[in-house]
């Protein structure tokens, strides 16, 4: 089963989210900010976050500097949901290899259910992509 993690300060809509993505098959766990969510991704890594920007303490695009300083953790698949998709975080988070950005209230269930799936997908076609080239760049190689 594909597991996604929702980082989101606001409770209300952390649930609702979490209810979506449980409701479509998806197993879900939730962090309440990008510090929460950090220590949790390092320890278990989902296949994919869903995260808001605007966060106390250590807000999304920190959130997401930090993950890719892990190099385990480097392309792990991020979706932003936001209040402000045309702010200086989400501006700043679109030059991160994130997967989409959406605007909380307007992205309806079916955009927010296609970016996750379509950045799922990609996912897996980098990893394959990446160890056919890794393979092809090893020096027993037949190719």
């Amino acid at each position: 089963m594909t597991s996604i993690m929702v980082v989101e300060d606001h409770a209300d809509s952390r649930e609702a989210l979490a209810i979506l993505l449980r409701r479509s098959g998806y197993k879900v766990t939730c962090a309440e900010d990008g510090r929460q969510a950090l220590g949790r991704i390092v320890d278990h890594a989902p296949d994919l976050v869903v995260m808001d920007l605007n966060m106390p303490d250590m807000n999304g695009v920190d959130l997401i500097e930090s993950l890719r300083s892990y190099v385990r953790l480097h392309f792990l698949p991020v979706v932003i949901l936001t209040a402000a998709p045309d702010g200086e975080l989400a501006r700043r988070a679109k030059s991160m290899q994130v997967g989409g950005v959406l605007t909380k209230g307007k992205a309806t269930i079916q955009e927010i259910l296609g970016v996750i799936e379509h950045t799922l997908e990609e996912s897996v076609h980098r990893r394959e992509t990446m160890h056919l080239e890794k393979w092809r760049n090893d020096e027993i190689s037949p190719l």
